[in-house]
């Protein structure tokens, strides 16, 4: 393509030829992931939980528009988060919770049972 994307299935399917999408059974969350050499990554000089280190890309801070924090978030991670993106660059980003639907057997999104006012 000689010239940016124009339509909706354009922008789709560069984006997609950039990331790459997940397996087809999880489509329908419309997710995309970026991946890198490790070399290519940030070491952070800090570990998770396991011990293993953690590295990261940084990106400009307006590329970040939207988390949503998966259904076993713990109160206390959820919490972390939210209180290091409203003391960062990030506090424009929108924070939303998937939740489980018992009644449907699926996962909708929406608020956060416990959001910090960021303002």
């Amino acid at each position: 393509m000689d010239r940016p994307p124009n339509t909706r299935d354009e922008w789709i399917k560069a984006i997609t030829t950039i990331c790459g999408k997940q397996n087809h059974d999880w489509e329908s969350e419309q997710e995309y992931r970026l991946a890198f050499p490790i070399q290519r990554l940030e070491d952070t000089g800090e570990t998770d939980q396991r011990g293993y280190r953690i590295y990261c890309r940084t990106f400009p801070d307006a590329a970040l528009v939207e988390i949503i924090l998966g259904a076993k978030v713990s109160d206390d991670t959820r919490h972390i988060i939210q209180e290091r993106l409203r003391e960062s660059t990030l506090a424009h980003v929108n924070i939303r919770c998937a939740v489980f639907d018992t009644e449907n057997y699926a996962l909708t999104i929406g608020k956060c049972n416990e959001v910090i006012d960021r303002s």
